[in-house]
């Protein structure tokens, strides 16, 4: 059984890690790109930390890719953030 998703996590479901790499870029770029803004006054940036991880080249099961995709993401957001992880490659940019 998959662990359940979290507020700060993202599933896309994909063929290959190339594809996949760049869905990331372009949803991180799309997020950068849009500030939140708030009743008129306050302006924020919105970034994101993201990990991947492909089947079958990562993982076997839904909960070992889950799990991957995390120590990626969490690989991110301990080093500098606003970047992509991917299993078995680490950062990239």
């Amino acid at each position: 059984m998959a662990d359940p998703l979290h507020a700060d996590r993202i599933l896309i479901l994909d063929f290959g890690s190339q594809v996949t790499q760049l869905i990331a870029r372009r949803l991180r770029e799309s997020i950068r790109g849009a500030p939140f803004e708030m009743d008129g006054n306050v302006s924020l940036t919105i970034r994101a930390s993201m990990g991947l991880a492909t089947f079958p080249e990562d993982a076997k099961s839904a909960h070992e890719i889950i799990r991957q995709a995390d120590e990626m993401m969490y690989m991110v957001k301990n080093n500098n953030r606003d970047s992509i992880a991917v299993a078995q490659q680490g950062m990239v940019r």
